[in-house]
């Protein structure tokens, strides 16, 4: 119990034995609202219209290696450097 230990000079009472765990437990309940109201102001604030797209991992590196060879052909292969 090192993580619920007490602060260095901070003796509990006996009759507030259990404040460490009202104080860790207070500290975990307001972890959870203040992350459902993160939640609900990361929707508010960027929306996703359509559900599908969210879950969609655009990978363009087809296209951009496509359009790369397009515009290496369209000069003609001439600017090739030696390095």
């Amino acid at each position: 119990m090192t993580i619920l230990g007490q602060p260095i000079g901070y003796r509990l009472k006996k009759d507030r034995s259990n404040f460490r765990l009202r104080v860790w437990g207070y500290a975990l309940a307001w972890f959870l609202v203040n992350d459902r109201v993160k939640l609900l102001a990361y929707r508010i604030v960027d929306p996703v219209e359509d559900p599908s797209l969210a879950e969609k991992s655009l990978d363009l590196t087809p296209q951009i290696a496509a359009r790369a060879y397009e515009l290496y052909q369209e000069r003609g292969q001439v600017e090739s450097r030696e390095f």
